[in-house]
């Protein structure tokens, strides 16, 4: 296999990675909100039914099987739940001239695959913040959101210096990747 072909796969999910980055919060916040269901006469009776049989059996596990499933979530208004959902991207657009810049000086390797691992080291701190703070977790995204901001620049350096004129077309067709998930 040609190296320009394995590039173009490299390139094809590191930009699918990329991807996931900037969209995961956007899908997994409504599975993270705690959502209130209005009661009706028949979950009421349901919930009586519940109790007694928890009440009539001493088994732990009846107990245990009881446990709200609403109390892993949090209560998010609508503004911070825009702040989270908004903060990766406050700062991403001022990183794509630097990231530029920052490609022709020290390699798109080590720009692109910088701000790619890095962006990825933080998505294992996001679960954590957003139990410490809904604050906490806006300062992890805009950080991930600013040092993703230089793969796409870093990206164009590459294809202008390394890719023949008759394949750049071809080539960029990898920059889809994000698209394809």
């Amino acid at each position: 296999m040609e190296k320009r072909t394995v590039l173009w796969y490299m390139t094809f999910w590191e930009f699918a990675i990329k991807y996931m980055f900037r969209m995961n919060i956007n899908i997994v916040i409504v599975s993270m909100m705690k959502h209130s269901i209005p009661k009706t006469n028949v979950t009421i009776i349901h919930e009586c039914l519940r109790n007694i049989e928890s009440l009539k059996s001493s088994n732990t596990f009846a107990q245990k099987s009881s446990v709200d499933l609403n109390d892993n979530k949090f209560e998010w208004n609508e503004y911070q739940q825009n702040l989270i959902l908004g903060a990766f991207f406050t700062l991403h657009v001022f990183v794509q001239i630097p990231g530029g810049v920052l490609a022709q000086r020290y390699g798109t390797k080590t720009v692109f695959g910088f701000t790619n691992g890095v962006a990825a080291m933080l998505s294992f701190v996001i679960p954590a913040s957003a139990k410490f703070n809904y604050k906490a977790l806006v300062v992890v995204r805009v950080v991930q959101g600013l040092i993703a901001g230089g793969a796409w620049p870093a990206m164009h350096t590459m294809t202008a210096n390394w890719i023949p004129v008759h394949e750049k077309s071809r080539f960029v067709s990898a920059y889809f990747g994000n698209s394809m998930l």
